[in-house]
C-alpha cells in the first residue's frame, strides 16, 4: 500500500522520520520536501508541506498526482479551543470546517459554507476513524477542527470559532488536506497533539512545545499504519459521514 503522511513543519516531520526509519529517498518536488520510507509492506511518503492550508493542500495533491496513494495521514500541532483539552493532549479529527470561507455577501451562505457543496463540515473517513480508534493503546478525544490560514492567539478569535463552529481545536493545514482527499475520492486520517490553548499566551506556549519536541503521535503510528493495512482501503468512494 502506499500512504501519504502530510506535516507542515520540520518539527512535526522528523520525529515520524525517526520513528518509521528505512529512508530509501529524499527529494524536494515543487517546494515539498518528500522522504519516502519503505517498510514490510508499504511504502511510505512522507511530505513536509510548510505552513498554512494552501501549502498542505499543494503537498496532499502532489503526492496523490505523483505516487498514486491510497490513503493521507496527517499529524501535527494544534491549538485548543475546547477548556477540556489541554496543551500534550492527543486527538482525533472527525472533521474541519474552513472558518475564514465567507460568501456572505455573495450569496448569503453561513461562514465556513462552501458553494455547491452540501453541508459545513469536510469528513475524514469516519470507518478508518473508528478502525484506528479501536486497536489504538490509548483513548483518545475525537475532535472537530476550524482551520484557517492565521495562527489565532486571542481569547476572542477562540470563543467565536468554538461558537460558531461547535470546533474543539484549531490549525493551518488540515482544510486543505480535507478538501483535496474529498475532492479525489481519498480516505483520509488526521491526528493531532495540543501545543497551546489559542489565547494570548499561545505564542509563546507553542514555542516552548516546539522547543521541547513534544509531539507524542509519532509512537502510535506504526499501530496506525497496521490498522490501515487490515483495514482494507478503498479508493474511489467519498468519505464515509457519520
Amino acid at each position: 500500500m502506499k500512504i501519504g503522511i502530510i506535516t507542515a513543519l520540520a518539527e512535526e516531520t522528523l520525529p515520524i522520520h525517526e520513528k518509521l526509519g528505512n529512508l530509501t529517498q529524499a527529494s524536494v518536488i515543487a517546494g515539498v520536501s518528500v522522504y519516502e520510507i519503505q517498510t514490510s509492506k508499504d511504502t511510505i511518503y512522507l511530505a513536509c508541506s510548510g505552513t498554512g492550508e494552501i501549502r498542505a493542500a499543494q503537498a496532499t495533491q502532489l503526492l496523490i498526482d505523483i505516487f498514486d496513494i491510497d490513503v493521507i495521514l496527517n499529524f501535527g500541532f494544534v491549538g485548543a479551543l475546547s477548556p477540556s483539552l489541554n496543551i500534550g493532549d492527543l486527538v482525533i479529527v472527525e472533521k474541519a470546517v474552513h472558518s475564514a470561507f465567507d460568501l456572505r455577501y455573495i450569496d448569503g451562505t453561513g461562514l465556513g459554507q462552501y458553494d455547491r457543496r452540501d453541508g459545513l463540515y469536510f469528513y475524514f473517513d469516519q470507518n478508518l476513524l473508528n478502525y484506528v480508534r479501536n486497536v489504538l493503546p490509548v483513548t483518545t478525544k475525537v475532535v472537530t477542527i476550524s482551520s484557517e490560514d492565521a495562527f489565532i492567539a486571542s481569547k476572542e478569535k477562540k470563543e467565536e470559532r468554538r461558537k460558531l463552529f461547535g470546533a474543539d481545536i484549531c490549525d493551518m493545514e488540515s482544510i486543505g488536506i480535507a478538501l483535496v482527499c474529498e475532492r479525489n475520492e481519498i480516505p483520509a486520517f488526521c491526528m493531532k497533539i495540543v501545543s497551546d490553548n489559542a489565547d494570548a499566551e499561545a505564542t509563546q506556549d507553542f514555542k516552548i512545545t516546539l522547543q521541547n519536541g513534544l509531539t507524542k503521535y509519532e509512537q502510535y503510528i506504526p499501530a496506525i499504519i497496521e490498522a490501515i493495512d487490515g483495514f482494507g482501503i478503498r479508493k474511489g468512494l467519498p468519505p464515509v459521514k457519520r
